[in-house]
């Protein structure tokens, strides 16, 4: 089961329960999607939880009769009614908005009064120590000191933490995080298996390549780096957006200037296309559902038009 799902019968069975059913609400706060799916999950499932949304311009926290209230990041920041409120339980659901802990919504989470709180997160907590602080500090106020001391013992002012820091912050968090990895849920599963592919460029992109590397302004943006003057990263990126463009087509760069015509281009013009029907051959002929990633909206244009011919 996913995360909302066995939240929902943590909630169902505690609410439910004939030895101590809760007086107060619990309390989901969300993004307005993540709230929709929420909603959508209750309608369909017979949790037998009694809920309503906390939203909208003449939104009301129910005083009596339950059990789940759901509202939004949004609402947690203006309305200080959710402040006010004792809940029983209070649940951040997509819990990385509050990992900055100075911003207005993570203030307000801290500041919420209830008896018991959960996080739920399908982001790695690792990706700073400050954001990991951030969420203990709503989840257990205090356990990891304040955020001056937390800095000082743990978060070097350069380079990573040390093997010994990590790991010290990983034996003050770990018990208090019910996490799975995909091995642990779907062991059916195959491993990963990863595939590189090399395409040469054809003719057309190799004129096309060097026409941009001998330009005017490349020499320019050459000169900069050689010399001890401000670097103009701006005109380096369009040059290597321009690059790499053409490695996916040698009209790409006119097709999204919009100076090229979808249709009069020819597919084979660029290295990538024989690997790419290739694959896509194969993969779709044995009944498989298929992703195919491209940073260019034109590029993905240029494969809709062949995918849509007879």
């Amino acid at each position: 089961l996913g995360k909302t799902h066995q939240v929902l019968a943590l909630l169902s069975s505690i609410y439910k329960s004939k030895v101590y059913r809760p007086e107060e609400p619990t309390l989901v706060v969300a993004p307005t999607s993540v709230v929709a799916a929420w909603a959508q999950k209750l309608t369909k499932y017979k949790t037998g939880l009694k809920w309503s949304v906390f939203h909208g311009k003449e939104r009301k926290i129910p005083t009596t009769g339950n059990d789940l209230i759901l509202t939004t990041y949004g609402i947690l920041q203006r309305d200080d009614a959710l402040l006010k409120q004792k809940w029983h339980m209070v649940i951040l659901d997509e819990a990385q908005a509050i990992k900055n802990p100075t911003t207005v919504s993570a203030k307000q989470a801290r500041a919420l009064q209830s008896k018991f709180r959960i996080i739920m997160t399908g982001t790695p907590i690792e990706n700073s120590m400050t954001d990991l602080w951030s969420l203990m500090e709503f989840l257990l106020p205090g356990y990891l000191g304040g955020m001056d001391r937390f800095k000082r013992l743990y978060i070097p002012r350069e380079g990573m933490p040390s093997v010994d820091q990590a790991i010290t912050v990983k034996r003050l968090a770990s018990p208090f995080l019910l996490r799975r990895t995909k091995s642990q849920v779907l062991q059916e599963l195959p491993e990963k298996i990863e595939e590189v592919r090399s395409c040469e460029l054809t003719e057309d992109q190799r004129v096309r390549y060097n026409q941009f590397l001998n330009t005017k302004e490349v020499e320019a943006l050459r000169a900069g780096l050689r010399g001890s003057g401000k670097i103009d990263y701006v005109g380096i990126l369009s040059v290597l957006t321009r690059l790499k463009q053409v490695c996916d087509h040698p009209e790409l760069p006119e097709l999204t200037a919009g100076t090229a015509v979808l249709e009069k281009i020819d597919f084979h013009k660029t290295g990538k296309w024989e690997a790419y029907e290739e694959i896509m051959e194969e993969a779709l002929g044995s009944g498989l559902k298929v992703v195919v990633f491209t940073q260019y909206l034109s590029m993905m244009d240029l494969m809709a038009r062949r995918l849509s011919e007879p």
